[in-house]
């Protein structure tokens, strides 16, 4: 409540005519319980991102707080999901946080794609140590689980991890390849895991 009686939120809950009594309330019984749906919620209704009468019409619960931010970003804001479903795969299916060039280079594309990415999601991917990760694990789950019925999280967004698995092997087996796998902080500590067979890592 004390937040939303802060600037800058305060200044939104004016123009929008919303109490912030009101809006605590609405928090509570969107968020499920889950403290991130708060901080996540506030943090898009102070960079006007999305409306107290959008977060009122969403469903509760994580599921729909991302698909819906994903909507604005994408599909409603007429931008192709393709390049990032790839590189939010290959960050989803890596063992730790990767550089952007080194996503760029698993995937074959300019680093001024990954980069793309990351600044249409800054909410969502954080710069860790000049890494790129997600800002919250529940970020990956949503990406890459199914959910009780079976069917994916995320939707349309849900990455491909078979595809990202199958890059990351294929760009540690070419620096094996190459003699430069001893050069990555990464592969001196997850080679093996990407390696699909014995015969694989006997070669290495």
């Amino acid at each position: 409540l004390g937040r939303c009686r802060r600037e800058p939120l305060a200044g939104v809950l004016r123009d929008e005519q919303q109490a912030a009594e009101a809006l605590t309330q609405l928090l509570v019984r969107r968020s499920l319980g889950k403290f991130l749906y708060a901080v996540r919620a506030l943090r898009d209704l102070e960079h006007r991102r999305i409306g107290v009468a959008e977060l009122a019409a969403l469903p509760p619960g994580m599921d729909s707080f991302y698909l819906d931010a994903f909507d604005r970003r994408f599909a409603r804001a007429g931008r192709d999901y393709a390049g990032a479903r790839r590189v939010l795969g290959v960050l989803a299916a890596a063992r730790e946080p990767l550089p952007a060039a080194t996503v760029a280079t698993v995937l074959g594309v300019a680093e001024a794609e990954v980069k793309a990415v990351h600044k249409a999601l800054p909410d969502f991917l954080r710069l860790r140590g000049g890494k790129l990760a997600f800002d919250h694990f529940s970020m990956a789950e949503w990406l890459t689980r199914d959910d009780d019925d079976g069917f994916a999280r995320a939707g349309d967004y849900a990455v491909d991890m078979p595809a990202s698995q199958a890059a990351l092997r294929a760009w540690a087996l070419r620096e094996v390849a190459a003699g430069v796998a001893h050069r990555s902080a990464y592969l001196l500590r997850h080679l093996a895991f990407h390696l699909a067979s014995d015969d694989e890592r006997r070669r290495v």
